[in-house]
């Protein structure tokens, strides 16, 4: 096993990075862009179909409902994972910076038209809700559903609650990746290492190496 903390092989550690292309070929990959319109469109149409309408569903139009809805998420999370772990890789890049963005905006855009299943389906009267949830059809999804009642009564409006979707890309977010922005600029020791390298030798097997990072 190599070392990477001897000075011999640090080198080879600055190296390593996440091999994305199994998610995208790169930043410039046409299927980004191909997933992000496909995101809205999926999005939109999900809305026009089944807003206002979920009381009026049976089993098999409700499963049809969730899985769409779990498609859509399956593609924003892969959008989500793959801008996510390209800028942690490159936090002072600015394309990277720029995309893992505008994946955020995106998700909100996607939350805010798709929120109407949670509020709906939580509001729906008790009886029809035990009557989708033992529906065959529903099966592996009864678990989700079934949790997602739970939070009945902390939801708000559906007004309220787009505007909490609206707001996701300037909240709580947006100032970890400034966070993340700010302190990937920081060099610590004489050897200007990262957070991350003297983080790491803070749990060193050897007591002068836990010791000389403290310091850093």
């Amino acid at each position: 096993m190599v070392d990477v903390n001897t000075p011999e092989n640090k080198s080879l550690a600055q190296d390593v990075l996440w091999n994305l292309t199994d998610l995208y070929k790169g930043a410039d990959d046409p299927k980004l862009e191909k997933d992000f319109q496909l995101c809205r469109q999926k999005s939109e149409t999900l809305a026009e179909l089944y807003q206002d309408k979920i009381t009026t569903l049976d089993g098999a139009g409700f499963f049809e409902l969730v899985s769409e809805l779990e498609a859509l998420d399956i593609i924003t999370g892969k959008l989500a994972t793959y801008a996510f772990l390209n800028f942690t890789t490159q936090t002072g890049d600015a394309q990277a910076s720029a995309l893992l963005q505008k994946v955020k905006e995106l998700t909100a855009e996607v939350d805010k038209k798709t929120v109407f299943f949670k509020l709906e389906w939580n509001r729906l009267d008790k009886k029809n809700a035990e009557s989708l949830l033992a529906d065959p059809n529903l099966a592996s999804y009864r678990h989700y559903l079934a949790s997602l009642r739970k939070f009945a009564p902390h939801q708000l409006s559906l007004v309220e609650e787009e505007l909490l979707q609206e707001l996701k890309p300037v909240g709580r977010s947006a100032w970890l990746i400034l966070f993340e922005k700010l302190i990937s600029t920081i060099r610590f020791g004489a050897d200007g290492r990262t957070e991350e390298e003297v983080l790491s030798e803070l749990y060193h097997a050897k007591q002068e190496v836990r010791k000389q990072a403290a310091k850093d």
